[in-house]
């Protein structure tokens, strides 16, 4: 089967497993920015509007605030592309409407380009030219397109809802009843877990974290195999704090999906960090190693866990061994080389951890940095060299 990507400059889009690809590696997008930015390069040149992406992402019935859930689509999008609004390279906003493609976009072999979205057309082509029975329409935001199923998406949303709230035990037989209607109708259980899911990530993003922990719970009852609620419902928890919850279901995430590297990555760091249990650590992220992954951000993350449970156990030239092959993966990550710092020093290569040192605090801002190094990489710079 023939690859399913639309490119646009530097980037695909994979409309089969909904990644977005830059140079042959995947770049982080969520499921709903994904749709977003599908949606914007169906259009083309054309203005996709605001009330567009709506009706695409939410259901008529759906009660969310739209203009937060769109501007955070649209800025998890710039952040991905690495684009800019004041000065865009992909995506143009038109202020209080909506957003527009600026590149040209290529569509794969085989799929025709989306009418009415990419330039202009004579004017004996019909306006709204349905797709033909090859070229089955892709469906925006994950949804259906034919208003039937437009429906029974609706229905079963209000079922996932009902049964994520029953309490009562004279309802079970109704509730079980439901539930098998819904599936038989439209078997579409797992993609109102994806609904939920997203739901969970804009409510965690807002700092509601209880409301985000229920909805990544009614995605999992709804899908207990969905990976990436696991996950998420773990870093929900991480922020809490509850690390016990947490670990449980970082591990069901990876149970789930044996691919899923950044709950191997997520749980490696919470055994270093928070249990002190290093041997776990490395048997954990042996475990993702044999799984093959290729992508240079997930062997960053793996090669600068394994050196860390190594540094912590006493085994100094094995961890200084993998923190430099993860500085050789990502040198503008700050993370590898402030452990690569302390693994120097504790061999005693003074002058050799100072350039490590550096870096560390030079990147000291990314994520991946733990603030206690930070102060330690500034007690050993000194307050001239911070300035």
């Amino acid at each position: 089967m023939p690859l399913q990507r639309a490119r646009f400059g530097a980037f695909e889009l994979d409309m089969q497993t909904g990644e977005l690809w830059r140079g042959g590696r995947a770049v982080a997008l969520q499921e709903q920015p994904f749709r977003v930015l599908l949606l914007i390069l169906e259009h083309g040149s054309e203005l996709t509007t605001r009330e567009e992406i709506r009706k695409a992402l939410w259901p008529d019935d759906t009660f969310v605030d739209f203009d937060h859930g769109i501007n955070t689509a649209i800025k998890k999008i710039r952040q991905a592309l690495g684009d800019s609004a004041d000065e865009p390279k992909y995506i143009q906003t038109v202020a209080r409407r909506g957003y527009r493609c600026i590149l040209p976009v290529e569509w794969p072999a085989g799929r025709a380009v989306p009418p009415d979205k990419s330039g202009p057309k004579s004017k004996s082509e019909p306006a709204n030219e349905p797709p033909s029975a090859d070229e089955p329409r892709q469906a925006h935001a994950g949804l259906p397109q034919h208003p039937d199923e437009q429906k029974s998406l609706t229905l079963s949303w209000q079922i996932g809802k009902l049964l994520s709230g029953l309490r009562k035990p004279w309802v079970i037989v109704t509730t079980a009843t439901l539930l098998l209607l819904a599936v038989l109708l439209t078997g579409s259980l797992p993609r109102i877990g994806r609904l939920f899911n997203d739901r969970g990530v804009e409510l965690q993003q807002r700092g509601q974290l209880e409301d985000a922990i229920r909805n990544y719970r009614r995605a999992i009852a709804l899908d207990s195999g969905y990976a990436a609620a696991h996950y998420n419902l773990a870093d929900a928890y991480e922020e809490i704090p509850n690390y016990d919850n947490a670990q449980e279901e970082y591990q069901r995430a990876i149970d789930a999906d044996v691919s899923f590297y950044p709950a191997y990555n997520n749980l490696s760091r919470l055994y270093i960090l928070r249990r002190r249990d290093y041997p776990t650590a490395l048997t954990l992220l042996d475990r993702a190693f044999a799984s093959g992954p290729r992508d240079a951000s997930v062997l960053y993350s793996l090669r600068k866990n394994y050196g860390w449970a190594d540094f912590e156990l006493g085994n100094l030239s094995q961890a200084e061994q993998q923190l430099r092959i993860a500085v050789g993966l990502d040198a503008e990550r700050g993370s590898a080389h402030c452990l690569l710092a302390k693994v120097l020093e504790a061999q005693g290569k003074v002058e050799d951890a100072k350039p490590e040192w550096v870096s560390c605090l030079a990147y000291s801002a990314g994520p991946d940095v733990e603030p206690e190094w930070r102060v330690e990489t500034q007690e050993r710079l000194g307050k001239k060299a911070v300035q």
